[in-house]
């Protein structure tokens, strides 16, 4: 088969599978085709040499952060495109990082096991300010802030998810359950039920 009409042909049976299914009984019967949406980049940021592991937005709605694996932590003005802060990191793979709610501090962390909070300040030198909030016995995966500046909430590949007090360092609660690495973790809206993913498991606990 000519190799243009494989490719016609696999975009034809990508697209009928894309129509409403009609035999998926009463929930399928009230499920919305979803509309195409024409999506365009506004921006891109250059600046990492590798990988881009993590994204996160900051509160102010006009910067991010991000993480790679080149080892560096970047700032960015995503109006403009400019860097506003660049830290390199001790490890490479920095797999996590994130924004505080009130946009004046950022978390990360990755393949040297700790968390890792830097102040966002107008010194250039944002590692001199450093402190480490926490310690898993393997590699960070995630992390993110739970409702304010005070505690941060991480996901492991020691299986396990903690909960940190960002001022003392102590580790207020442990999370167990999972059989294998924790690879994300979300908060439910109301900020009281974590629910953290890894092979389709789930794992939740309340305030």
């Amino acid at each position: 088969m000519p190799f243009l009409t494989l490719i016609s042909k696999e975009s034809e049976n990508a697209l009928q599978n894309l129509k409403p299914e009609s035999t998926t009984g009463p929930f399928g019967a009230n499920r919305k085709q979803i509309a195409f949406v024409n999506i365009k980049p506004r921006k891109i940021l250059k600046g990492h040499q590798t990988k881009v592991l993590c994204t996160d937005w900051s509160p102010d709605k006009r910067h991010i952060i991000s993480s790679s694996q080149d080892d560096r932590l970047i700032i960015w003005d995503a109006f403009t495109t400019n860097k506003e802060h660049a830290v390199t990191m001790p490890t490479t793979w920095i797999m996590a990082c994130a924004y505080a709610p009130s946009g004046n501090f950022v978390a990360c962390g990755g393949l040297d096991n700790k968390v890792t909070v830097y102040p966002i300040t107008s010194d250039k030198d944002m590692a001199a300010k450093k402190r480490t909030v926490g310690t898993h016995t393997s590699y960070m995966s995630r992390c993110t802030y739970p409702n304010s500046d005070q505690q941060i909430l991480t996901g492991s590949g020691d299986s396990t998810c903690a909960l940190w007090d960002v001022e003392s360092g102590q580790l207020l609660q442990s999370f167990h359950g999972h059989s294998g690495d924790v690879m994300a973790i979300d908060l439910a809206p109301n900020s009281c039920r974590n629910i953290m993913t890894k092979e389709q498991e789930e794992q939740e606990y309340s305030d």
